[in-house]
């Protein structure tokens, strides 16, 4: 069978460790709500960095009102399922530290709207 994985292993002496040869393809698909929300995280900080840069001393409030403006209603039902399944932790993954505050209040307050 020249498809199957191949999996060797060598023990020597008293076991504390594993050493060998694994010959074989693995391949990991991420899950889609996980590839949703690093979309989604990733739509959210691109238009932060967007909004520093034309006014880097925008509120907090305004960083809410102008994401809440740009982000289209599709891509705001992805992002809650993906956080509502991976929770802030899966969030805190795929964005960087300045933005995870705006980002998760307005999550919150797109959990209240709905």
């Amino acid at each position: 069978m020249p498809d199957s994985p191949e999996v060797q292993q060598n023990f020597n002496k008293t076991v504390y460790g594993v050493a060998g040869k694994v010959a074989g393809d693995q391949i990991i698909y991420a899950s889609p709500q996980k590839q949703d929300l690093a979309e989604a995280a990733a739509e959210i900080q691109r238009l932060l960095k967007q909004l520093e840069e034309t006014n880097p001393t925008a509120t907090e409030k305004q960083k809410e009102a102008y994401i809440n403006a740009a982000v289209s209603t599709p891509v705001r039902k992805r992002l809650l399922g993906a956080v509502t399944s991976g929770g802030k932790a899966a969030l805190e993954e795929f964005l960087d530290n300045p933005y995870l505050n705006v980002t998760m209040a307005l999550i919150e307050g797109w959990k209240t709207a709905e």
